[in-house]
């Protein structure tokens, strides 16, 4: 296994994006971004709290099951792949880098049974 991160996908609920300003939309997405930086401790309530703080710096906000929810899907050590979208699909912002998880196994082997039904 290589070194590289594991990949990250934080999905925005759309009309909670399109309730925030530009300049607000811009200032939570890079508050994402930095939050999912480099954390060597790994530590979701660390992360919890700054988050907390970058919100109410940037005045948006998030009730803290949100918080809490969004520190789980940031926490990891290093700059790992990041997706930022809407849940209508419009990227926001999309990071590149190699994951360091392993390419997952079939768990379901189709077999091809002349007996086995087709379905539609």
């Amino acid at each position: 296994m290589n070194d590289a991160p594991i990949g990250r996908t934080v999905v925005l609920n759309k009309g909670f994006v399109d309730s925030l300003s530009k300049g607000q939309l811009q200032a939570y997405v890079q508050v994402l971004v930095d939050a999912s930086e480099n954390h060597p401790d790994a530590d979701k309530d660390v992360l919890r709290e700054e988050l907390e703080r970058s919100f109410q710096r940037i005045g948006v906000e998030i009730s803290p099951v949100e918080i809490d929810r969004t520190a789980e899907q940031l926490v990891g050590e290093g700059a790992a792949p990041l997706t930022i979208s809407t849940n209508d699909g419009t990227i926001l912002f999309e990071r590149e880098e190699r994951s360091s998880a392993e390419p997952t196994q079939e768990t379901h082997a189709d077999p091809a049974d002349p007996e086995r039904p087709l379905y539609s």
